[in-house]
């Protein structure tokens, strides 16, 4: 049952009652943990996964209603949680299920939230408060059942009692709870599935803002190695993992915390439009607008320096093609029916042996010259006219200041992304993201509307 007139609104001791700050009330049957909870209501619309979501850390101190009716038919497991504990303040179902059918299944769901003392509420009217919340927005909210129902004197509490009781709960306005979520130590995911027992092939540094536990599996899985570290970390710290990039996971708390990053990309930004111009000046590259362009000119530099470190130069200008027909495998050429003679093969292949610079070792020159090909089709992309590939100096430099900006940019696409102008800022022309980050920062109530999420103060 639910009631949107207050005065109205009539409940037994044996109920439990969902209250909204703005004076809604729901009346309905208790659900896992019977007492009181309060905190930010807000809802998900999965139809499965119900676990991911209650030991999602991003849910810390709020309540969450289930979209979906029927909740709790596959009960819980130990494989499914994004984390050790639930985090979820409070659960608001329709339906759920009296009965656990699934194999996996180490018991019901309605005895894991009373086992983590999570108060909830069921058979209620899930749709309507949904359409509610959609158009009145994020508020905050209680659930009172058994003796929290009760004054002092043993009487049922009034709606204006339980409305006084939700409006004391803390508002996320200004709370920074990453720290609350975060681990306290470092810990480490290696490689996985394939990559298991390999060299990793990036390492990662993750961030822990209330990251979710399949995340950094789901890495491990690519190959990458991955550092999950607290939220605490300091700038030296980050960097003596010596990462190949920084992932920052979303969280709980006040955007406003999104401060030190606006203000950090701010002077990231000065330095990378120097970098550009001189490296434009340098290779030959068209003038990037984004920071997306840029990074793809980045990107090819990197890949240019690693073919640039085996080979010389001049292999740019020389036949590649003719010098990967003449390095295929004899099975291959067979195959495939080669034109190609013995002793123009074999003088093919002593050219590209011959570029190779003093003491380069390559253990496949077919693979290698592949290698080569790539990457002068896309110097070729940014370079029409072609040449010797040049690359600019301190590239170390610029590799560094371009990981900051994405990383930056990154961390506050997530922030930004339910904004009336969006995030993707590095789809962004560089002069309106400068403008849009000086408009922020010199109008912190413009972070109020950004969504609830919070990021680490580097």
């Amino acid at each position: 049952m639910n009631q949107i007139d207050s005065e109205t609104v009539s409940f037994a001791p044996d109920d439990a009652v969902l209250v909204l700050e703005d004076g809604q009330v729901y009346v309905g049957d208790s659900y896992g943990a019977i007492g009181k909870t309060t905190g930010e209501i807000v809802f998900a619309t999965g139809m499965t996964g119900y676990q991911e979501t209650l030991t999602d850390p991003s849910y810390d101190r709020q309540i969450v209603v289930q979209t979906f009716p029927h909740i709790g038919d596959t009960g819980i497991n130990r494989e499914d949680p994004e984390s050790s504990r639930i985090w979820v303040a409070g659960y608001v179902v329709r339906d759920p299920s009296p009965t656990v059918s699934n194999w996996r299944a180490t018991g019901s769901l309605d005895d894991d939230l009373v086992a983590e003392r999570i108060v909830g509420i069921s058979h209620i009217d899930t749709r309507k408060l949904v359409r509610h919340l959609r158009s009145a927005g994020v508020m905050r909210a209680g659930i009172f059942s058994g003796d929290a129902l009760l004054d002092d004197e043993g009487h049922l509490k009034t709606v204006a009692a339980l409305i006084d009781e939700v409006k004391a709960t803390p508002q996320m306005k200004g709370l920074s709870l990453y720290d609350e979520v975060s681990t306290k130590e470092t810990y480490t995911v290696e490689p996985c599935g394939e990559y298991e027992g390999k060299e990793p092939l990036y390492t990662v540094a993750a961030v822990d803002l209330g990251v979710k536990g399949m995340t950094p599996h789901r890495m491990a899985e690519r190959g990458c190695r991955v550092h999950v570290v607290p939220s605490t970390i300091t700038f030296e710290e980050l960097t003596a993992l010596n990462p190949d990039g920084v992932f920052f996971s979303n969280g709980p708390g006040d955007p406003e915390q999104a401060d030190p990053e606006v203000e950090l990309l701010r002077k990231v930004l000065p330095a990378t439009r120097k970098q550009v111009s001189s490296t434009v000046q340098t290779c030959g590259f068209p003038i990037p607008t984004t920071a997306q362009e840029w990074g793809r000119q980045v990107m090819v530099l990197k890949n240019l320096r690693r073919v640039l470190d085996v080979f010389q130069p001049e292999i740019f200008e020389r036949d590649i093609d003719s010098m990967i027909e003449a390095t295929k495998p004899k099975a291959q050429r067979k195959a495939e029916g080669s034109s190609m003679g013995f002793w123009e093969r074999r003088r093919h292949i002593k050219e590209a042996k011959s570029m190779l610079r003093v003491g380069a070792q390559v253990e496949n020159l077919h693979e290698a010259l592949l290698v080569v090909a790539k990457q002068a089709e896309q110097w070729h992309m940014f370079v029409p006219h072609g040449g010797w590939p040049v690359l600019p100096a301190k590239l170390d430099d610029i590799i560094n200041t371009q990981d900051q900006l994405t990383n930056d940019m990154t961390a506050l696409n997530v922030a930004l992304a339910t904004t009336p102008q969006g995030g993707n800022l590095d789809t962004v022309d560089l002069n309106q993201v400068e403008e849009r980050l000086k408009a922020l920062y010199d109008d912190k109530q413009a972070l109020d509307t950004l969504p609830e999420l919070s990021l680490i103060h580097i």
